[in-house]
């Protein structure tokens, strides 16, 4: 019997070809000239495009951190109690929970 956790070593399709695009712009440009099939970094203010574009845009919540650069050289940002209480003002994520 398999083991659930064993990855499958089944081919699904005949060619698959991994590109390296490191600008963004040229790679959201090439997935909507059809030129990608998937590209897993979408700029979120390009996703209501591609999906205008009738283009599948699955998303999930992620684990990753975030973070929030501020300016602590600004007389207000310099407060430690300040940045502490933006830090604990923040809304969770939609539909996630704060931990």
């Amino acid at each position: 019997m398999r083991d659930i956790n064993e990855a499958s070593r089944e081919a699904y399709v005949a060619e698959l070809r991994f590109m390296v695009i490191p600008d963004t712009a040229a790679a959201e440009t090439a997935l909507f000239a059809g030129e990608l099939d998937v590209l897993p970094d979408l700029e979120s203010s390009r996703v209501e495009e591609a999906k205008s574009r009738r283009m599948t845009v699955p998303s999930t919540h992620g684990l990753s951190w975030t973070a929030i650069l501020l300016q602590t050289k600004d007389p207000l940002l310099s407060n430690a109690k300040m940045r502490e209480a933006l830090a604990h003002g923040r809304k969770p994520a939609q539909g996630g929970k704060e931990t």
